[in-house]
């Protein structure tokens, strides 16, 4: 954008870009993102999307990602989220052994993926690396999960409320305790609750043993810790369940004026 298009708006210009984009490269979708200058001047992205849907032959949204709206980074999750639901996906077809897992960077996928065949289940990871074609069937999981509440709440609401894929809402999957729950959700809402125990029982075997070894060399230790709400308290019962000692905890997005670096310091303070 210009300065002309500022004041007297850019709506053909981006038009023109748009069929553009569809002719040059061919893609399986598009998203037309709004920016805080489109946002500021009222641009007016959705009629320019809704009028291009009967000249393109694939799905286009626009997403608004105007970022003084909100003022907090996480809604840019919910956002996209409400793009793929309302464009990609579509109605299932069928219902199949697969379990959207909604995290970061597709990290500990090996993992993830074995963990999974032990209930005869398949984790389709969303969204890094996922194709056009995959989210257009997630509407046929038996299930949704997600890393942390605030990255998948709403595309795990979403795809219940739309399409009846239950969402798993339990504790994060960290620590004993969250990854044990976290499991028995999962194992009670796909009705396999039997091979969880099973698979929990000889983990526990396993790793119990290994983990009562490190508390030892944990024991006096304490913690001060600064993350997101969906973590801040669940790392705080991990590093608990280590016996490692929680005396200060600081949560983003409860107060605007922290992160907007008008306050010194805000947290909670674990200490008696």
């Amino acid at each position: 954008m210009n300065e002309n298009d500022t004041i007297f708006g850019s709506a053909d210009k981006l038009r023109e870009i748009v069929l553009e984009v569809n002719r040059r490269y061919s893609p399986k979708a598009i998203f037309v993102t709004s920016s805080c200058a489109t946002g500021i001047i009222g641009e007016d992205i959705d009629s320019v999307v809704d009028d291009l849907k009967s000249e393109i032959n694939v799905p286009i949204a626009a997403v608004h990602c105007e970022g003084f709206k909100s003022r907090i980074w996480a809604t840019g999750f919910d956002i996209a989220n409400h793009a793929v639901l309302s464009t990609i996906v579509k109605p299932p077809k069928e219902k199949r052994n697969i379990i959207n897992f909604k995290n970061f960077y597709e990290s500990a996928r090996p993992e993830i993926i074995e963990i999974f065949k032990n209930f005869d289940l398949y984790p389709v990871f969303l969204y890094c690396n996922s194709t056009v074609e995959e989210l257009s069937h997630i509407s046929e999981a038996i299930a949704t999960t997600c890393i942390c509440g605030t990255l998948g709440n709403y595309l795990g609401n979403g795809l219940e409320e739309k399409y009846g894929v239950p969402y798993i809402r339990t504790i994060n999957p960290l620590g004993i305790t969250g990854f044990e729950t976290w499991l028995r959700e999962i194992g009670k809402v796909t009705d396999r609750s039997e091979k969880v125990e099973k698979y929990i029982a000889e983990q526990r075997k396993i790793y119990i043993p290994q983990i009562e070894e490190v508390k030892k060399e944990l024991k006096g230790l304490k913690a001060v810790i600064g993350m997101g709400p969906g973590y801040t308290f669940e790392v705080s019962r991990v590093l608990n369940e280590l016996g490692i000692e929680v005396v200060w905890a600081l949560v983003w997005h409860y107060d605007k004026k922290y992160e907007n670096g008008d306050a010194a310091f805000y947290g909670i303070s674990f200490e008696k």
